[in-house]
């Protein structure tokens, strides 16, 4: 896998990039800490993954994430942040995963395992012929097989499977979501 840490806290993008280097070996992981730096590696490089920060010095990540989805082969988005309020829109962009700072190790794996997913699925429909030869990115190829909805339980956003959901009340202004496993 080829990466991206785009942060502009030099802390934040040495962290990451020390956990992911103890979840797997990367072909290369290179850092930005604004958009321009992106935008640059991005011109001369095709990376598998980006970890995008939401507030970076010059714009926002939401807005370099659009930017980014318009490329013909654009990376797969984690959104990597201290801002949980900006879940929704990271997933309205198609990102493949929202972590939160700090980080945690498991989140990160599981986070790596998605993208490592959604390129073996992109892969095997690509081998099968199964994709059209138009512009259009992997990314927006990929059908993946369940919808989610991203909650916020305790500052912590959760992922649920719409198919694991069994009901939903409301009780005195209080949203609860029942679960096969919670």
């Amino acid at each position: 896998l080829k990466t991206i840490i785009v942060d502009d806290e030099p802390l934040a993008r040495n962290e990451l990039r020390y956990l992911l280097n103890k979840i797997r070996t990367f072909e290369a992981i290179d850092e930005a800490e604004n958009v321009a730096e992106t935008l640059e590696l991005l011109l001369y490089e095709d990376y598998d993954v980006i970890f995008l920060d939401i507030n970076l010095m010059d714009e926002s990540g939401l807005d370099l994430a659009k930017k980014i989805k318009k490329m013909k082969h654009s990376p797969y988005i984690i959104f990597a942040t201290a801002h949980d309020t900006f879940a929704v829109k990271a997933f309205e962009l198609n990102a493949i995963d929202y972590i939160l700072k700090p980080f945690e190790l498991q989140r990160i794996t599981q986070a790596i395992h998605k993208v490592e997913i959604a390129l073996e699925t992109y892969s095997v429909k690509s081998n099968n012929g199964d994709l059209s030869h138009n512009a259009q990115t992997h990314t927006d190829s990929i059908e993946f097989p369940q919808a989610v909805l991203p909650i916020e339980v305790n500052e912590r956003i959760h992922i649920i499977n719409l198919e694991d959901i069994i009901a939903i009340s409301v009780n005195n202004g209080i949203t609860t979501i029942h679960t096969k496993t919670e």
